[in-house]
């Protein structure tokens, strides 16, 4: 069985995707744990959300990628694996079934903030956030645009280990 840092990876093992819901549902998770103290941050450092939006969505939308690559790059069986995701036992590997190493979780998150740009950049702009997560919907294999272009795929945790 391959193994990366500690992780070794059943490919024999059959790939369940993960539900939808699941999916969703870690992503709100994950985003309140990374995104809900920089909000508060940005309150009590600005005032409001009135003024320095675009610098306060910057800050937030880097403490998620930041949340997600260094949380996601633990050792061992927790490896591709946000808190969200862990407590709903998913992880992310790779579209060849192998654990994510650094690279693979930057580019996945460097993808995801790629496609959100529009949004920050402009109110009516927005809508393209929702791309992204809609894709899931639309993706037989419940994938995201960001996994299919950074190669990557969300799976029940007892698949990948």
């Amino acid at each position: 069985m391959p193994e990366l840092n500690g992780v070794t990876a059943n490919l024999e093992a059959p790939l369940r995707e993960t539900r939808r819901k699941i999916r969703l549902l870690a992503y709100c998770m994950d985003l309140l744990l990374a995104a809900g103290p920089c909000t508060l941050l940005c309150l009590v450092l600005f005032g409001s959300f009135k003024h320095h939006l675009l610098v306060q969505e910057a800050l937030v939308g880097a403490a998620v990628s930041l949340y997600e690559i260094v949380v996601a790059m633990r050792r061992g069986e927790r490896r591709g694996q946000t808190i969200g995701k862990q407590v709903l036992k998913i992880r992310v590997v790779t579209i060849d079934r192998r654990p994510v190493t650094f690279k693979d979780l930057v580019l996945r998150e460097v993808v995801r903030n790629i496609l959100w740009l529009p949004g920050y950049l402009s109110n009516p702009l927005v809508l393209l956030e929702f791309i992204d997560p809609v894709w899931v919907l639309r993706n037989p294999q419940n994938r995201a645009l960001h996994d299919l272009l950074a190669r990557t795929i969300v799976v029940d945790s007892g698949a990948a280990l």
